[in-house]
């Protein structure tokens, strides 16, 4: 009788732990198709400014978070256990980056041999933020915080708190808040191609949410790319 309790117990254990791999699983591949999703709204644009049609890839065995290989012959998106393990807005945001690296309009120097122009770290960012916005906008869900700043708009509420969430957790571990897009930072006197501090990639983001120009904490209209 002991050996069958003993048994039974056993059994349950072993069901729990299943039930709870297939749930991480399940969330893994929601992130994952939705990630693909998001490239897919976009490889019209992408097609169209490239000749060439984007392929992605997701691999969650790789420690890495996201790339791009973006040549003449391929643009190639990739997107890692590193992504999947974030939260799926976060995950959704770096994708959106990721793409902003093709689609942005203000460019890096391109690489010796390679003629495609990606867009700066900051442009990127700009574009991220617009591109969640209208991915929330499709895809609307509850929120719990609303934020002055965004003056009603639901999808600038969700894109503010995912942004919030990505620099306040790791590794950045940062302490901004609503307040933090309202600092007046150092103006640029040639546009930036690296990532430029955190505030101001906050802000770059609030930026391409409600379309305005360009922050000056990267972007210098008529200056040098440096």
């Amino acid at each position: 009788m002991k050996q069958k309790k003993i048994l039974f117990k056993f059994i349950i254990l072993v069901g729990i732990a299943l039930s709870s791999f297939s749930y991480s699983q399940e969330q893994a591949s929601t992130t994952e198709d939705k990630i693909k999703e998001l490239v897919k709204g976009w490889t019209a644009l992408i097609t169209q400014k490239t000749g060439m049609e984007p392929t992605v890839t997701v691999n969650p065995d790789l420690a890495l978070q996201a790339g791009l290989t973006y040549n003449d012959k391929e643009v190639s998106f990739y997107f890692t256990k590193g992504l999947l393990d974030k939260s799926e807005d976060v995950a959704l945001l770096i994708a959106c980056h990721k793409i902003g690296q093709v689609l942005g309009k203000v460019y890096m120097d391109p690489k010796p041999g390679n003629t495609k122009k990606s867009a700066t770290r900051g442009e990127s960012d700009y574009f991220g933020g617009m591109c969640l916005r209208k991915y929330f906008e499709r895809h609307p869900k509850n929120i719990s915080s609303n934020y002055n700043i965004c003056k009603q708009s639901a999808a600038c509420n969700y894109v503010i708190q995912t942004a919030l969430t990505m620099f306040n957790g790791e590794p950045t571990k940062e302490n901004f808040s609503e307040q933090t897009l309202l600092l007046n930072l150092p103006k640029v006197t040639t546009t930036i191609q690296t990532y430029p501090s955190n505030q101001c990639r906050f802000q770059t983001i609030y930026a391409g949410i409600i379309m305005s120009g360009r922050p000056a904490c990267w972007y210098f209209k008529t200056g040098s790319i440096i």
